[in-house]
Parts: C-alpha cells; structure tokens; sequence
C-alpha cells in the first residue's frame, strides 16, 4: 500500500509540475509579442552609425494586433503596412507612403525612418521601457510608449 501511495503521489506531483510549466511557457511566449502592439513615439533613430535628429512634429507609430497592420505618421506623410511578428521577430512589409512635399530636414528624416523599418528584423524592450527595434543586432530604432 505504501509503494503505491507514493507512486500516486510522484504522478500527481509530475502532473502539477507539468502543467505550471507549461502555463509559464505559454504566458511567456504571449507576453513577448503582445506587449509590442500599441502606439509609440519616436524617440531616436540611427542611420551609418549617427544618430537621426528629431526636432519637428513627433513622429508616432501604431502596431495593431488585431489586423497585424503597422501604421505611423512620420512629418507630413503618414505609412502603412503589415506586419509579422513571432516571438521577438518582427518584419514589416507592403509599406505604403503618402507622397506629400515635405522641404529639406522632415523629408530626410522620413526617408530614414522608411528605410529603417524596412531593415528591421527584431525587437526588445530596453531597461527603461523602451522599444528598440533592431537589423540583427545593429539598433535602428528607439520607441516611447504614449
């Protein structure tokens, strides 16, 4: 009677323990890339290794999980497009751009920050709370959350 209670008490504990893991695996894995979706502001972005001033309207970027879309409005001109995301991966792509006029510095800094989400294949979360959006490990892109 005591081998068989132990038994039961080793598969019970086997059980449990199998579940909590996998309940952990699972919030882990959805917590990574729900916490991308929302909307942010520009904080800085890097091109040749400078870092891209900022200086006009605030440059604002939505990442919509309902229809993994991506849109931002960038100076004068807005973008859009999907959106893929696995784990800390994230590749966007059909990117449409509104074509206004927009004179000398806000002009370069849109065609930066096209450029840029069209290289970027990865993101992590900074220490601060900060969005960084990455080309392999070359940081491209540093989002705030409004």
């Amino acid at each position: 009677m005591c081998v068989f209670y132990s038994l039961t008490q080793k598969i019970i504990f086997l059980v449990i323990l199998f579940a909590s893991l996998s309940m952990q695996a699972k919030k882990r894995k959805s917590t990574s890339s729900a916490s991308l979706y929302g909307t942010y502001e520009l904080v800085q972005q890097y091109t040749d290794s400078s870092i891209v001033s900022i200086r006009f309207k605030p440059t604002e970027i939505t990442f919509d999980k309902k229809d993994n879309r991506m849109s931002a409005n960038v100076g004068c001109n807005s973008i859009g497009g999907s959106m893929n995301v696995n784990g800390n991966n994230v590749q966007f792509s059909q990117l449409l751009q509104t074509k206004m006029f927009c004179e000398g510095e806000p002009n370069e800094i849109e065609s930066h920050f096209t450029q840029n989400l069209q290289a970027v294949n990865m993101y992590k979360f900074q220490k601060n709370g900060q969005l960084a959006l990455y080309r392999h490990n070359i940081l491209l892109i540093v989002l705030k959350r409004k």
